[in-house]
């Protein structure tokens, strides 16, 4: 339901909305009023002008997609994370796709190419066709994704129980509303609703929260670049 309900939107809500883990009802859902009435001003994400001035052309839906893929999304996100993780193991990890020149020639085809009714990445195929057998051409985009909806329901349970309980004090109640995360994980374990993505958000802060809420007095040291950097020492 909510794809077709992205769809009647404007294209630069639309992006946002199919981009976000959680709708606008259940974010406000999860924070209490209170906290939502300070904190709603800044849900709404900024953009560089350029994607701005994108997203409101007269660029196809299509082409204003992968300009804000390519400038926001990979640029600002997906590549950073890629990064720091593969040389935090040691690894080079190198994008062929995202040679300049392949990009820049992508970006020039006319939309027809691109998409042939609603097979992705149409030219793409054609040009490896030769190589690859005919059940890896059908496949479907597999991104880079772990079993979160397993896990939550499997060998995490417990963590996700342990962590996101009111009586554990890692979720002040004073920020969330625990009765929409207890339904949430409810209907998650019952297999009635996927919240993974949304149990996952909240899961990391709540961790990272039972770390850092009993932090001692901040030390304020000097970074080797010059820059005072703030680090809190915990028990």
């Amino acid at each position: 339901m909510k794809v077709f309900e992205d769809s009647l939107l404007p294209f630069d809500q639309m992006y946002v909305s199919k981009g976000s883990l959680s709708s606008e009802v259940l974010r406000k859902e999860l924070f209490t009023k209170e906290f939502s009435a300070q904190a709603s001003r800044f849900w709404a994400p900024k953009y560089p002008e350029d994607i701005t001035a994108a997203m409101h052309s007269e660029l196809s839906p299509l082409n204003k997609a992968s300009y804000v893929d390519l400038r926001h999304r990979l640029l600002e996100d997906m590549l950073v994370k890629v990064d720091r993780m593969s040389m935090a193991h040691s690894l080079e990890v190198r994008s062929p796709l995202l040679d300049h020149r392949l990009v820049e020639f992508a970006a020039s085809l006319p939309t027809r190419l691109k998409l042939r009714g609603w097979q992705t990445k149409a030219i793409f195929r054609d040009a490896v066709r030769r190589y690859l057998p005919a059940a890896t051409l059908r496949k479907r985009k597999h991104g880079f994704s772990v079993p979160l909806r397993e896990w939550f329901r499997g060998t995490l349970r417990e963590m996700v129980g342990d962590y996101l309980s009111p009586a554990n004090g890692h979720l002040s109640p004073d920020v969330f509303n625990h009765a929409t995360i207890s339904r949430l994980i409810v209907e998650h374990y019952k297999g009635e609703r996927d919240h993974s993505s949304v149990l996952w958000l909240l899961l990391n802060y709540a961790a990272w929260n039972s770390v850092y809420s009993h932090a001692r007095t901040p030390q304020v040291w000097q970074h080797a670049t010059g820059e005072t950097r703030i680090a809190a020492s915990h028990r």
